[in-house]
């Protein structure tokens, strides 16, 4: 797993199946991003080729901290699949989704 920071936001880039081992991982760097000041945590899924529900159930989970503050999460580079199901799932109401990663300079 890729973390890199950039300026207010930390950009995280796992690979090959998102599941709960994948989910918990990012959630454990999640959890040192609300102990940094950077705004915008970025999930680049351009690696990743699948996502389960209990990979999912973190993402929620991230979610639910964010709406608390004034921080924002985004996902990048999905998969057409990956890009379906955030939007089945509703993450789209809570969080942007972009084709590519390199159009987020800022958020």
């Amino acid at each position: 797993m890729q973390i890199k920071k950039s300026g207010t936001q930390w950009i995280v880039t796992p690979s090959g199946y998102f599941n709960s081992d994948a989910g918990e991982a990012v959630k454990k760097i999640f959890d040192d991003f609300m102990l940094d000041d950077s705004l915008h945590f970025v999930l680049n899924f351009s690696e990743v080729n699948l996502i389960n529900s209990l990979g999912l159930s973190y993402l929620t989970e991230i979610l639910e901290v964010l709406e608390e503050s004034d921080r924002k999460l985004a996902f990048c580079s999905c998969s057409p699949i990956i890009d379906k199901t955030l939007k089945l799932m509703g993450m789209d109401q809570y969080a942007s989704i972009h084709p590519d990663c390199s159009e987020l300079t800022e958020l």
